[in-house]
């Protein structure tokens, strides 16, 4: 009733005064009599006082909460009253760090709605977070809106289009910008030198780095860690391990240290290249200078052998972690499994997929590209199968990188004389089985589609896919103990797998000598099936369940 009164106040005359149940009129906005000549003054409400800077930096970070929550409504609710500009710069600089761009567009409409001129830093926020996810479109706009504005472009606005390029893996663009910025009579500054190198370093073009570091030098700029670091990871990148070494001695030259991202570099240039042995002796240098090792750096080792198939060194490689304080991550049993492809040792990757899953950590599609390459290597194709229809099951789709996978391990490995022709027909095959066995009728028609549009020949069961689900399936999901090491008598049978070969069981030691070895090594006692030296280790038998 009183939100009513306020918005429809009575009417009262001069010559009524207001009775006592009634509240005053200034109560709503109404002259006041007054006792000396019954004329009416305007009384006034006391302006609202503007918080203080200490109140002010109370709402903003209650509002920063709330705007990362999602309630943008509270968010305002908290700011009334407050039109300072860089406050809201600061609260688009803290919504970009965390990536939340919903929260920036919001201030932008804050800015407009309360009369706040936009500066040529509040462009400079907007493009940086444009650069937190390479929308270089939406970077675009708020460029030409600047310029509409008539508001000039700092250095510091190039180099976040440079930088929002880079990000976005589109090099050429970013060197565009940077041509555009020396055409607009604007110095390069060392940070743009940097990321357009960087830009370049991203996709391996180590070329085009060099030559913008030479124009680097010509402009009278010292090159720093970081930009030796980007022309390191761009030979890396592109495998020219003679041409990262020479970087790595320039940089010692000029005299500057080398960090743990430079021997990252270095052997993974290595690694690319497939020298083992040069690797594993810049990883030992590493540790001879003091530099702190990191996951990243066993990673690359490790990515040397695997490339090569030694799997018993990756073991190893993997085994020493624990000795450096360090855990094997996702990326190590991922190398791991790689190595397993490689070699074939489709038993061993078994092994290594069930302690990876046992410790905690979820398969993507790298790993079970790799269990279905070490099967489709072994001619293993019914297991094969299996884990592909696995990997669906987990929500990985087969891609292209699936595919030639697993038709050319299978055509390598094949004791047969198998062209590409043939070796295409079992993977298109084994896919579109894989889509109609759990009755997905849309992605069957689209493998089929391009098993078609290769000249591939399509077999029955590659017409119909209730022919393939009454064929091959439906299967029970596999669990993480399935072994899937047996090959059936034949492909596409709905038979199940059985226990592995028996010659396997031979070389098998008992669960008390697998936990004295591990306890020795500071291991996960399932993990000692990958470090035995001795043979492969085969799975135990796969589930019925």
């Amino acid at each position: 009733s009183s939100q009513r009164s306020r918005d429809h106040p009575p009417a009262l005359s001069a010559c009524e005064p207001p009775s006592a149940a009634m509240p005053p009129p200034a109560a709503f906005g109404f002259p006041v009599p007054t006792p000396q000549d019954g004329s009416y003054v305007q009384k006034r409400a006391p302006p609202k006082r503007s918080p203080t800077p200490s109140q002010t930096l109370q709402r903003s970070q209650y509002a920063l909460q709330l705007l990362l929550s999602g309630d943008m409504h509270s968010a305002e609710q908290a700011l009334e009253g407050i039109a300072d500009r860089s406050l809201i710069h600061s609260l688009i600089r803290s919504s970009t760090k965390v990536g939340e761009s919903g929260a920036v567009m919001w201030c932008i409409e804050y800015m407009i709605d309360h009369g706040i001129q936009p500066t040529g830093v509040t462009f400079n926020l907007l493009l940086a977070a444009c650069a937190k996810t390479g929308n270089i479109a939406l970077a675009t706009k708020w460029w030409n809106r600047m310029k509409h504005m008539q508001i000039q472009p700092s250095g510091v606005t190039y180099n976040t289009m440079i930088n929002v390029c880079s990000q976005a893996h589109e090099p050429m663009k970013a060197e565009a910008w940077m041509q555009r910025m020396i055409s607009d009579g604007l110095s390069p500054c060392i940070v743009s030198f940097s990321t357009v190198i960087d830009a370049f370093a991203k996709i391996g073009n180590a070329d085009k780095a060099a030559a913008w570091f030479e124009r680097m030098q010509e402009a009278g700029i010292d090159a720093d860690v970081v930009i030796y670091n980007s022309l390191i990871n761009a030979c890396a990148k592109s495998g020219n391990l003679t041409k990262a070494e020479q970087w790595l001695r320039q940089m010692l030259m000029c005299g500057l240290k080398p960090d743990r991202k430079t021997f990252n570099g270095v052997i993974s240039a290595c690694a690319k290249a497939g020298a083992v042995k040069r690797a594993e002796t810049w990883f030992h240098h590493m540790e001879d200078v003091g530099c702190q090792i990191d996951e990243i750096s066993f990673g690359a080792v490790m990515h040397a052998s695997a490339k090569v198939g030694d799997v018993d060194r990756v073991a190893h490689w993997m085994q020493e972690m624990p000795r450096k304080g360090l855990k094997p991550n996702l990326v190590c049993y991922n190398t791991l499994l790689h190595a397993c492809a490689s070699a074939g040792d489709h038993v061993r990757a078994v092994e290594c997929f069930r302690s990876m899953t046992s410790v905690g950590f979820k398969p993507n599609k790298l790993s079970f590209n790799s269990m279905i390459a070490s099967h489709a290597k072994a001619e293993k194709l019914e297991a094969a199968e299996e884990w592909l229809r696995r990997m669906v099951q987990y929500n990985f789709h087969p891609d292209k990188i699936t595919f030639m996978t697993m038709a050319h391990d299978f055509r390598k490995s094949s004791r047969q004389a198998l062209n590409s022709q043939e070796a295409a027909q079992w993977a298109y095959g084994a896919i579109i089985r894989t889509y109609g066995s759990l009755g997905n009728t849309k992605l069957f028609r689209y493998w089929r589609a391009k098993m078609a549009d290769d000249g591939i020949e399509l077999m029955p069961e590659h017409l119909d896919p209730r022919q393939t689900h009454r064929n091959y399936g439906p299967r029970k999901q596999l669990d993480g103990s399935c072994s899937l090491d047996k090959q059936a008598p034949c492909v596409g049978t709905r038979q199940a797998f059985s226990s592995p070969d028996p010659s396997f069981h031979n070389e098998v030691r008992s669960q008390s000598t697998r936990s004295l070895a591990c306890a020795a090594d500071g291991l996960p006692e399932n993990m000692a099936g990958i470090f035995l030296a001795t043979s492969p280790y085969a799975a135990s038998p796969p589930s019925t369940a």
